[in-house]
């Protein structure tokens, strides 16, 4: 299946990222949750809702602001903040998560977007900007710690690993960056086939990642060496999940793949309809990940045999979350921005806004 929808997707960012000011008309929500609370960066505000039935708690800004942004970064929660970034003009907010009011923002540069979220580390975060910017900053306030420049725009989270003191920074100028936790200096790059846009997974001393070129790698996290690589039906957007000694990841062409974590040779793959954007989400041995044809699956992790399917109202490009007994979803352009399905049964126990009786 040709991924026609995600191409005009990822041509619009490209422009919008090279642009100033100017504002997509809708993309994929992050959404993230945490105890009772339900976080989603919806188009022009982050909303903060009641885990339980959905009810919204608060909105940053209380009432669209195009000089505050539009959201579409997955919101990061640390300590007691919300931290997420905006698209269209490369600020990054902080804020509380119990009252949604501005404690401390940072302006990435002029001309930018933050595409994707930050990472934390010990007192402060990281995240990567169109420009191609990666920022360390303290998280009580937001000062630069440090930063680090590639040539072309960061959409991926950065990883870091604490244990090693690296923090691994995938670039669409077709790098994998090893970059000192400490003072943000390169320790070395990677080269791939083509464009990186999803955060890679670390697992034994080994990073794995995919490209938009319909390739996926395993690169020794030390060296940088490759250990070896794939071609894939698709493009591989989003990053992969490794569990034990498997490495789980979709494409664009709606095939799942779980490959030897050691030489990449085939496990089993799955064929979902339509594309897959982001990696699946591992929980109680399934695999649950979204499409962009408004289906989201359960996957047995072991052997790729589908547990169940269930269509929603809206593409699937975003991750599920599960929080407590709940899967929660972000439909594209879909009346609800956020969507709860109950796992045991698959049925919507609330939806944001309400949905019409």
């Amino acid at each position: 299946m040709s991924p026609v929808l995600f191409l005009m997707v990822l041509g619009a960012l490209a422009l919008l990222t090279s642009c100033s000011g100017r504002r997509p008309a809708s993309t994929w929500s992050g959404v993230a949750a945490d105890g009772d609370t339900a976080y989603v960066a919806a188009n022009e505000q982050v909303f903060a809702l009641n885990l339980e039935n959905g009810v919204e708690l608060w909105a940053f800004p209380s009432e669209p602001d195009e000089d505050v942004g539009s959201f579409y970064a997955t919101p990061l929660l640390i300590g007691d903040q919300v931290v997420v970034g905006s698209f269209s003009n490369g600020k990054l907010y902080a804020l509380p998560q119990d009252g949604g009011l501005q404690e401390w923002m940072v302006e990435t540069g002029k001309k930018t977007s933050i595409v994707e979220g930050a990472v934390s580390i010990d007192g402060g975060v990281i995240i990567g900007d169109s420009k191609g910017h990666v920022y360390a900053l303290d998280a009580s306030d937001g000062n630069v710690r440090w930063t680090f420049k590639a040539d072309e725009s960061i959409w991926a989270i950065p990883l870091v690993d604490e244990h090693s003191g690296r923090v691994y920074v995938a670039c669409m100028d077709h790098h994998l960056y090893a970059v000192d936790l400490e003072s943000g200096a390169k320790l070395w790059g990677f080269k791939a086939n083509g464009a990186i846009a999803g955060t890679p997974a670390l697992s034994d001393g080994v990073l794995y990642f995919g490209t938009l070129t319909s390739a996926f790698y395993a690169v020794n996290a030390e060296t940088g060496a490759e250990q070896w690589h794939i071609e894939t039906d698709g493009w591989v957007w989003g990053g992969p999940l490794v569990h034990k000694d498997t490495v789980y990841f979709g494409d664009l062409s709606g095939k799942l793949y779980a490959l030897d974590a050691t030489n990449g040779s085939e496990r089993w793959i799955f064929e979902a309809e339509g594309g897959i954007r982001v990696a699946p989400l591992l929980a109680n041995d399934l695999l649950y990940f979204g499409t962009r044809d408004k289906m989201v699956y359960a996957i047995q992790a072991n052997n790729g045999v589908k547990k169940w399917s269930e269509s929603v109202d809206g593409a699937v490009y975003g991750q599920p979350v599960i929080s407590g007994d709940y899967l929660l979803l972000s439909p594209h352009n879909a009346k609800a921005k956020l969507v709860a399905l109950d796992l045991e049964g698959l049925d919507e126990r609330w939806a944001y806004p309400r949905r019409e009786e």
